[in-house]
């Protein structure tokens, strides 16, 4: 009687558990983060928990999506060294 030396499954059969394992890994990934935000959403809602706002959210983000939704536009002659940057752009304030 022949003994089989091979312990390992071979590439044939191993490739379908890998997908299979690899989308329940992935699933349990995107069920875990939909239920931490869903819960993060109730405790900002019940006045729990605030999202953490930087300082450089508040001197430049904001007041741009600000101005964005009120007037429009992005920047504008009075905003000084702001003005001349478009969006997107990575620079050094003064």
């Amino acid at each position: 009687m022949m003994v089989s030396t091979q312990t390992t499954l071979g590439p044939e059969t191993t490739q379908p558990v890998l997908l299979a394992r690899r989308a329940v890994v992935l699933s349990l990934f995107g069920g875990i983060t939909a239920l931490k935000i869903v819960a993060f959403m109730v405790l900002v809602r019940a006045g729990v928990a605030q999202p953490f706002v930087g300082t450089n959210a508040e001197m430049h983000y904001i007041p741009i999506a600000d101005r964005l939704l009120s007037e429009g536009r992005f920047n504008g002659p009075e905003l000084g060294p702001i003005a001349r940057c478009p969006p997107g752009i990575r620079h050094s304030w003064p």
